[in-house]
């Protein structure tokens, strides 16, 4: 059996189980009205009347559902919706009335040609309560519809959150360069016995390094002086396997640093200009980091001194040079308000320059 064939049968159960609830209320409530009176009940003949008028909703319940499932009614069009609901509920009520009103004629023996007279007369008296039925139907439907929608978006919330989770841990895993890691460690194992202390200190730099990514791990953004802060930690340790190789220049506008940036946005692009720029050269090079603003935007720029870029479509070298995810990322975030835009430097070397929209004034900004 197939989940929605089970689906449909718990339905017809559940609505049978109710409409039998009904019959039961019903009886119950036909035989003390008569106990009021001073008539005997005939509980029977209350509970056969009663099943004559609750259970043959059961399979009409079906149709009725999926006739509102069909046209579902619309607000915004009640014009169009309430006339054919309306005109439905006239059908399914007079449908009832063909099923209960014709077995009632035969387990009562009503002659035939009575029948058409006593057809218009009870129809007529609970009509209007099949009406109501009918509109009962239809809300409990909605209501069901609701919260499996409503469970159906939690799940899928829920396995979101979970995807989520599992993006943030990988995305985690890639911020720092697998290649870096090994180099930072060999050089530790390298500087232990030689020169403990500068092994002491690199490693304690790359536990800070390791613990901020841990830190910040759930944040889209974050004040771009706490992304300085990643570099520093990052660049530190590269100058202790470097050496003199490597020289930094910071060249930032103190309006810049309380501005939010999306999370190690800018350490993948450092991370390319001394992997492919820098530490290739036996003579080392430069690496110059910068930020301005112009026009309610944020402007950073990254360039080294080493070979620069390969010429050719600005797109393919940030795919060879791993800045597609980086592009990826603004994206996501600015859509098309933003810039990430690849050359090589008049002078020579490797310039990234991003362009990142300022809306407003940055919570992170300290009040006058």
């Amino acid at each position: 059996m197939t989940g929605d064939t089970k689906k449909k049968w718990r339905l017809f159960l559940a609505s049978t189980s109710a409409l039998a609830l009904l019959t039961l209320f019903s009886t119950l409530q036909l035989s003390l009205v008569e106990l009021r009176v001073g008539s005997r009940p005939d509980y029977l003949n209350n509970l056969v009347l009663n099943l004559l008028l609750w259970l043959h909703w059961a399979p009409l319940d079906y149709f009725i559902l999926r006739f509102s499932r069909k046209h579902p009614i619309d607000l915004k069009r009640w014009y169009a919706s309430l006339p054919l609901h309306t005109a439905a509920m006239f059908v399914f009520s007079l449908m009832h009335g063909v099923i209960a009103h014709g077995l009632y004629f035969l387990l009562y023996h009503i002659e035939a040609a009575d029948m058409p007279r006593y057809f218009i007369i009870l129809w007529a008296k609970t009509a209007h309560f099949n009406l109501l039925v009918y509109a009962a139907i239809v809300s409990l439907g909605y209501m069901w519809e609701y919260y499996r929608k409503n469970q159906l978006n939690r799940l899928k919330a829920s396995q979101l959150e979970a995807r989520l989770s599992q993006a943030r841990l990988e995305a985690l895993q890639n911020r720092l360069n697998p290649h870096f890691l090994f180099n930072t460690l060999h050089t530790i194992l390298a500087l232990v016995r030689k020169d403990p202390e500068t092994a002491e200190g690199m490693l304690t730099g790359l536990s800070d390094l390791l613990r901020k990514a841990l830190d910040t791990s759930n944040l889209q953004e974050v004040p771009l002086k706490d992304e300085l802060d990643v570099l520093n930690l990052y660049l530190e340790i590269q100058k202790v396997r470097l050496g003199d190789r490597l020289k930094i220049e910071f060249a930032i506008d103190p309006q810049t640093l309380n501005v939010p940036v999306p999370n190690f946005i800018l350490q993948p692009v450092v991370e390319n200009a001394v992997q492919h720029g820098i530490a290739p050269r036996a003579e080392g090079g430069s690496l110059s980091i910068s930020s301005e603003m112009e026009d309610h935007r944020l402007i950073l720029r990254v360039k080294d001194s080493g070979p620069g870029f390969p010429e050719g479509d600005p797109y393919a070298m940030e795919s060879g040079f791993g800045l597609d995810n980086t592009r990826a990322r603004l994206d996501l975030r600015y859509g098309p308000h933003h810039s990430l835009h690849c050359e090589n430097a008049a002078e020579g070397g490797a310039l990234v320059t991003m362009e990142l929209p300022i809306a407003g004034r940055s919570s992170w900004e300290t009040p006058p």
